[in-house]
């Protein structure tokens, strides 16, 4: 397991993140926290996201707004990523 230097910002913002998504989608649980092996400023939070298809590219699509005002407004890149393969571990 990676040990990851992740300062006070970034975590406040990966909870703000998963709680705003959380509240639309209340299924979804947070899994832990990596980063984009092709980036290493681009933090990762896992979630189990037991959705339709349908649900699934909506919780996509919002995520993907609220990531992008995170970035624009604080210079983080902080995304939500299904990981269905921590279940299994």
């Amino acid at each position: 397991m990676t040990i990851l230097n992740i300062n006070h910002k970034q975590e406040e913002l990966m909870d703000q993140l998963f709680q705003q998504v959380h509240e639309r989608f209340p299924t979804i649980t947070r899994q832990g926290i990596g980063v984009n092996p092709d980036d290493k400023e681009h933090l990762w939070v896992y979630i189990d996201a037991p959705l339709s298809d349908d649900e699934e590219v909506e919780l996509m699509n919002y995520a993907g707004e609220l990531t992008a005002d995170i970035l624009l407004g604080t210079g983080y890149w902080i995304s939500l990523i299904p990981a269905p393969a921590l279940q299994e571990a």
